[in-house]
């Protein structure tokens, strides 16, 4: 969702051996969109992903400059992790 996480969002998936072998699928907040609202399209998602592409893995990426953890935790969030 997050134009700026594209080019490290390869970087990390190369690294981890994915080149050209993975799915986006992007909700606000990732992890925690999907503890906090998103838990059934993720699921669904998540489900037909299994059955179609034979799933194996999932790999949440935050990041902690994201607009849906301000609108839960506030502008003041730390910058540190």
């Amino acid at each position: 969702m997050d134009f700026r996480l594209i080019d490290k969002v390869e970087e990390i998936m190369v690294g981890k051996g994915y080149k050209q072998n993975y799915d986006y699928f992007i909700l606000a907040g990732a992890s925690l969109g999907a503890l906090q609202g998103w838990d059934q399209t993720f699921c669904d998602h998540l489900d037909l992903s299994m059955k179609l592409h034979h799933v194996h893995e999932v790999i949440f990426i935050d990041h902690l400059d994201c607009g849906y953890y301000k609108k839960i935790y506030g502008s003041g969030m730390s910058q540190q992790e």
